[in-house]
C-alpha cells in the first residue's frame, strides 16, 4: 500500500473513531444503569487509547489491531484469575469492549465507514 494511502486511511480511521466517541458520549445519562455507564466510558477510554497512540507513535493499522489482540488477551489471561463476580464482571466488560472496537477498526479498514461525512 502507497504512502498516501495508508495515511488516508489512517485520517479516514481518526474521524470514524471521533465520531464514536461523540456518539458513546451523548450517550451518557444519568438516569441510566450505572453499570451501563461504566460500560460506554470503558468503550470512550479504549477508543481514546487508540486515538492516542494514532496521534503520538508512527503505527500502521494492523499494529493497533496488534495493541488491541495483546490487551484483550491480557485480560482473558486476568479473567481466569478472577474469584469474585465485581473483577469477572469489570474484565469481561473489557474483554467485550475491546473486540467491538476491534470490529470498529476492522470494518473501517474495509472502508465501511469510508462514505462517511464525518464533521
Amino acid at each position: 500500500m502507497e504512502d498516501s494511502q495508508a495515511f488516508d486511511d489512517l485520517v479516514g480511521l481518526e474521524k470514524s473513531l471521533w465520531h464514536q466517541v461523540k456518539s458513546l458520549t451523548a450517550d451518557l445519562y444519568p438516569s441510566h444503569n450505572p453499570v451501563y455507564n461504566r460500560s460506554i466510558k470503558k468503550k470512550i477510554r479504549f477508543v481514546k487509547w487508540i486515538l492516542k497512540a494514532l496521534k503520538s507513535e508512527d503505527f500502521t493499522h494492523q499494529d493497533l489491531l496488534d495493541m488491541i489482540d495483546i490487551k484483550i488477551d491480557k485480560s482473558k489471561k486476568e479473567l481466569e484469575h478472577a474469584r469474585i463476580r465485581t473483577h469477572t464482571d469489570r474484565v469481561y466488560d473489557s474483554i467485550q469492549s475491546l473486540e467491538w472496537l476491534r470490529y470498529l477498526m476492522t470494518s473501517t479498514n474495509r472502508g465501511a465507514f469510508g462514505n462517511l461525512n464525518i464533521i
